[in-house]
């Protein structure tokens, strides 16, 4: 998909923390009930935790996603920076704000009226408020890549499923996605702005006793492509439906392993990259039209773990010419991913996770009866924030929701094959 019709505008803001401040996941007492956990404290920042926007405008309507090196963006969180945007910048007051946790398990606690958490959502807010200033016009390309670097997670050991933090033998393992979906901004001069990469995996290849704050592999990844492409671009990386997803090493002390699989992840992407611009009467869409829409539905759930409260789904469906993104908060099973990219009519499709909100993680109703971690209920959360609050189906009715939702939009005009 290709265009010069865009407006686009990016910018970056640095949230870290402070040294001391408490890390997500992995408390000292996990076992404990939640008042009593004691959280990890950082002894330093490692890399930069960051949010990067990327603000997109055409045919009337705005649309900005922000990438944050976060474990998971709690709704309140997310409606303070979009109702905060709005005061600062009115033009944004009917804008989509789509606001994407990259799931690194060493970023801050996010707690509205704490300190640091009223702090970064002002600095996200003024951040998005500066890409949309910075809107210029721009071309806009799509493709994709591919990068073996992961495993499911999920896998039966002796009759038992297990949660494995290392590969299995070849043939062990479930369903993976190894593809690298691309998206390259660059003014009508042909100069970067930005690039998007979306891929599946948890940032989890730093393991519990870490101490410092990092964004994981995905930092690393941007690093890599932001110094290989140079001209001031900013990338943004966004996580797919990765539930059941682990880099090949999880869990480990090993920062070299970082660095490797940012870098190998990095240079995966670089040739399409490079390819969309040299030639992009090759790409696909070329010749058609510019489509941007934004669709939205909200699911309500009743709670698995108290029936009496609800567990909502917000469902964003950003059409980009040929491409279709749903984003989507929690931890939804990959198979859910592949089976939306098979059945869409867009010449690309992608699931992003841990958007918007954070409700825990969604399994397909195949893997109920293996049980497992992420499956089996989790008494030690409180229900309204539980990781396993999702009611069996609940995974199938969103996919259901999102396939009707990119269907109603009409794509014989800019997509002509079914997505990969």
């Amino acid at each position: 998909m290709t265009s010069n019709t865009w407006l686009a505008g990016v910018d970056r803001v640095d949230i870290s923390p402070g040294i001391g401040e408490p890390m997500y996941a992995f408390p000292q007492n996990a076992h404990a009930r939640p008042e009593e956990r004691v959280p990890r404290r950082a002894t330093r920042v490692h890399d930069p935790i960051t949010a990067t926007t990327l603000v997109l405008q055409a045919n009337g309507s705005i649309a900005a996603i922000c990438a944050v090196d976060l474990c998971v963006i709690p709704e309140d969180a997310v409606s303070a920076i979009r109702t905060r945007v709005a005061e600062l910048e009115s033009s944004l007051a009917t804008a989509t704000i789509l606001i994407s946790a990259s799931h690194t398990h060493h970023g801050p606690v996010v707690n509205l009226g704490e300190p640091w958490t009223d702090k970064m959502v002002e600095a996200i807010a003024i951040s998005v408020v500066r890409a949309f200033a910075s809107l210029q016009p721009a071309w806009m390309g799509a493709s994709f890549g591919t990068a073996e670097l992961t495993f499911n997670r999920r896998v039966v050991v002796d009759g038992q499923m297990t949660l494995m933090h290392s590969e299995p033998p070849t043939g062990a393992d479930g369903p993976t996605d190894s593809t690298i979906g691309i998206l390259r901004i660059d003014s009508v001069n042909r100069e970067p702005i930005a690039v998007v990469v979306i891929y599946t995996a948890h940032p989890l290849i730093m393991g519990p006793k870490n101490l410092e704050f990092t964004a994981d592999f995905p930092g690393r990844l941007r690093a890599y492509l932001e110094q290989s492409i140079g001209g001031g671009v900013q990338a943004l990386f966004l996580n797919g439906a990765a539930g059941n997803i682990h880099p090949k090493l999880a869990m480990q002390m090993n920062w070299n392993e970082v660095d490797r699989m940012g870098v190998e992840l990095g240079r995966a992407t670089m040739p399409a990259y490079q390819f969309l611009r040299s030639a992009p009467e090759q790409g696909p869409s070329v010749s058609q039209p510019a489509r941007f829409e934004v669709v939205q539905k909200t699911l309500s759930f009743p709670n698995r773990m108290d029936p009496s409260l609800a567990t909502r789904i917000e469902i964003d469906v950003l059409r980009l010419g040929g491409v279709a993104i749903a984003f989507v908060p929690g931890e939804f099973f990959v198979e859910f991913q592949l089976q939306l990219r098979e059945s869409s009519p867009a010449e690309q499709t992608y699931m992003v996770g841990y958007s918007n909100s954070s409700v825990g993680y969604v399994p397909t109703e195949q893997s109920y009866p293996w049980g497992g971690y992420g499956v089996e209920k989790h008494l030690g959360d409180p229900p309204e924030w539980s990781r396993t609050q999702v009611p069996e189906g609940a995974g199938e009715a969103v996919l259901a929701c999102i396939s009707e939702m990119i269907n109603n939009l009409e794509w014989n005009e800019s997509a002509s094959e079914p997505s990969r």
